[in-house]
């Protein structure tokens, strides 16, 4: 499988190339497996569709294997992810967390994205461009070029109307039928008769007009004119070439021949290793391998890893179009809902769930797709945006004590579609849709980034861009902030007395001040006296106070001034800092905690741990956390919310019995918790907010309670219909869409 790695699939939704030059203003969502930053933004959940929050006339996206690509409809051309080959196309070899438009291109009506690697084309001259990796002539150029990190021309014959990136070889339709292939060619891919690898497009002999073709791993499909026969050729290891049979010659295939029983197909795409084709009565067919249930036809027989001949799908019809990513499949049916199949490692089929899937779920997207795109290991979509802009405040960011009264809940009108919040102490930190932080709140420590007073309203900080199109995630905790630009750099502010700011000393920094990491941040936790940065090559970064082992180290009361690598922490996807301890999500679904555990909040343990350790008592599939002054929570795929640690004010949603509690499962399905100083809050997948705890300051919702300062109880805190929170000693932040409610999905199969 390409050494571990997945490679993508073509362009999608053909006839979205044509779009008119008004098309509607639009958002792409994307989920899945976020190395690299290919997702293109730092969602809080990885399993279900979250916009990126740039918003376009978009008409397509493509997926790679470790990067994104975009098309507007005006033809430009938006990359971000990995760049280590140059696949951005921005003259860089450095990665980017938000979409960035590829210099001096335009009029691009075609895209497509390979392993490491991206096509473009230009109709209105037939000019082909390609940049990233050139080691077998995918680029179309030389050996004497490895790579390049900016287009370079292909010169291809005819008018093109469809393009596919495999793993290393690239396929091109014209609009007269003919198919161009180059690049990799071990396994026969190309289909000229040989397995010499080719760096300029050939004709591939096949025996009649072809109408649509796909670029596997090391495969290639093409449908054929006037029936729609489908031709294969490659590699066939696994049957992915729908003959029959497997493995033989062991080197593939590199001749095209007919697939056995599919007529009638209109598209055909290639995945990793399988294949799928729609016929035009909107069913589909699959081949191939189906460790995962990418094929789609149902749990796979642990005997039997792959289908040589293929099979139509019995459980979905009226599909419009359909594509293979990695190991997995997305199909759009005709009314425009999204749908998958196949491997859930890494959430990839956009279902909430991280266990594979051998029928087709829906997608958890509650607006139709406008266009979108199988990568390898994760999933693009172009639909509607939110418009998310206005901020609801529970209780008091000024006076935390507990009133016999606590204070209204009260609306707060921020910048236009909030992308992220974070709470302090005492103030809020806002993440607009044009990726700009806004603060509001108290400032006694700077915390706001500004040298004044206190901000009752979001007033938009000025923090340097540097030619970045801005920024990806705020954090906030106690009465320090911080920011993660798209470039990777990390910004920090506010209180600094403990060195948890991790600029190199123990004072309070304003204006915010860049933090040293020595490679791009992904991710940033703000922890009362101590912070943590998870970088996009996957390390876990700490700094500030260590009394109690929260930096991953031997306690000491010497502080960490600068971030220094937490040991022991392995392919972590998000991190949560608390009061005095840490916790972290790694790739496998696993929770790792330290620092920290006299109440409890380390769940196995009421002792300090200066070593991260995994959780264990059946604590699998963990998606994220949070971390309270002395609790924790998580939310597990399938939406399941597990607290644990101290519940003197019920914020692990039990009545306060001990208090401290091990675990406890609330009975709420959610996309994500925030744990507050002693209070809890989630967000279901249809935008209800509940929460539970300590509501001394009225942060519950609660405004005309009188007679309590806490609830064991989840009580919805605001109607359906949120997009964001977050969580601070004594307020919580529920940001609203401006549309309605969306309606109840129905995830189940269809048959």
């Amino acid at each position: 499988m390409l050494g571990g790695c997945s490679l993508a699939s073509l362009l999608v939704v053909l006839s979205s190339v044509h779009a008119a030059p008004d098309a509607p203003i639009l958002d792409i969502w994307s989920w899945g497996s976020n190395d690299a930053g290919k997702l293109g933004s730092v969602p809080p959940n990885l399993t279900v569709p979250w916009p990126i929050h740039v918003q376009k006339r978009w008409i397509a996206v493509a997926g790679g294997g470790g990067h994104s690509v975009a098309l507007t409809a005006d033809g430009e051309v938006w990359t971000w992810g990995s760049n280590e080959k140059g696949e951005l196309g921005n003259g860089t070899n450095a990665p980017s967390l938000l979409p960035q438009k590829v210099p001096g291109l335009g009029g691009i009506t075609l895209i497509a994205a390979g392993l490491s690697y991206t096509l473009a084309y230009r109709a209105s001259d037939g000019v082909l461009f390609a940049w990233g990796s050139n080691t077998v002539g995918q680029l179309g150029q030389p050996d004497t070029l490895l790579s390049s990190n900016v287009p370079v021309e292909i010169a291809v014959p005819g008018t093109l109307v469809q393009l596919s990136a495999g793993g290393a070889h690239a396929v091109a339709l014209t609009s007269d039928g003919r198919v161009y292939a180059w690049g990799g060619n071990a396994r026969g891919q190309i289909g000229f008769g040989d397995f010499v690898d080719h760096r300029v497009p050939v004709l591939v002999p096949l025996p009649g007009r072809a109408r649509s073709v796909g670029a596997g791993a090391s495969h290639t499909i093409a449908a054929l004119d006037p029936d729609g026969a489908v031709y294969t050729w490659g590699w066939n290891v696994f049957g992915q070439l729908g003959r029959g049979y497997d493995g033989t010659p062991t080197d593939g295939e590199a001749t095209p021949s007919p697939a056995i029983g599919v007529t009638d197909a209109t598209e055909v795409t290639a995945g990793d290793l399988h294949c799928l084709a729609r016929t035009s009565d909107g069913h589909v067919w699959a081949w191939g391998y189906n460790t995962e249930g990418q094929l789609g036809n149902g749990p796979r027989d642990p005997l039997i890893d792959h289908n040589s001949t293929p099979v139509v799908l019995s459980t979905i019809d009226r599909v419009a179009d359909v594509d293979a990513g990695g190991i997995f499949s997305l199909a759009r049916k005709d009314d425009g809902s999204l749908w998958s199949w196949g491997d859930g490692r890494f959430g990839a089929t956009g279902t909430n769930q991280k266990v594979d899937a051998g029928y087709p779920a829906r997608v958890l997207l509650d607006r139709p797709a406008a266009a979108y795109s199988a990568g390898g290991s994760h999933g693009l979509v172009i639909a509607a945006p939110r418009n998310a802009n206005l901020i609801t405040v529970a209780g008091t960011d000024v006076n935390p004590g507990a009133p016999t009264s606590r204070p209204a809940v009260r609306d707060v009108t921020g910048p236009t579609d909030i992308a992220d919040v974070a709470s302090g102490y005492h103030h809020t930190l806002v993440l607009d849709g044009a990726h700009h932080v806004w603060v509001f709140g108290k400032n006694d420590h700077g915390q706001l980034g500004t040298s004044g007073g206190d901000l009752s309203q979001p007033t938009e900080l000025d923090l340097p861009l540097d030619g970045t199109p801005g920024f990806v995630q705020v954090a906030a905790h106690a009465n320090q902030s911080f920011a993660v630009r798209a470039d990777g750099a990390l910004f920090a502010w506010g209180d600094g007395s403990y060195g948890q700011l991790g600029v190199g000393v123990a004072a309070d920094a304003v204006p915010p001040t860049v933090v040293n990491l020595g490679e791009p941040a992904a991710r940033v936790a703000a922890g009362e006296r101590h912070g943590l940065v998870l970088s996009l090559g996957g390390v876990v970064y700490a700094f500030g106070q260590n009394l109690h082992g929260e930096l991953g180290t031997i306690p000491t009361d010497k502080l960490t001034l600068a971030p220094a690598v937490v040991p022991l922490v392995q392919n972590a996807v998000t991190i949560a800092a608390g009061g005095f301890h840490s916790l972290a999500v790694t790739a496998p679904g696993e929770l790792m905690a330290w620092g920290s555990g006299f109440r409890g909040q380390l769940a196995e343990t009421l002792s300090d741990s200066r070593r991260p350790v995994i959780v264990r008592f059946n604590l699998r599939d963990v998606m994220t956390a949070s971390a309270g002054r002395f609790h924790s929570v998580v939310t597990r795929a399938g939406g399941g919310v597990s607290v644990f640690g101290d519940n003197t004010a019920c914020q692990c949603g039990t009545s306060p019995g001990s208090d401290w509690l091990p675990r406890t499962d609330v009975p709420f399905q959610a996309l994500y918790a925030v744990a507050g100083d002693y209070h809890t809050v989630a967000i279901g997948l249809d935008g209800s907010v509940v929460a539970w705890g300590d509501d001394g300051s009225g942060q519950l919702g609660r405004a005309d309670t009188t007679l309590i300062h806490s609830d064991c109880d989840l009580q919805p805190l605001t109607p359906s219909g949120a997009t964001v929170i977050a969580a601070g000693a004594g307020h919580t932040i529920v940001v609203h869409a401006s549309a309605p409610p969306p309606p109840e999905l129905d995830a189940g199969r269809t048959d």
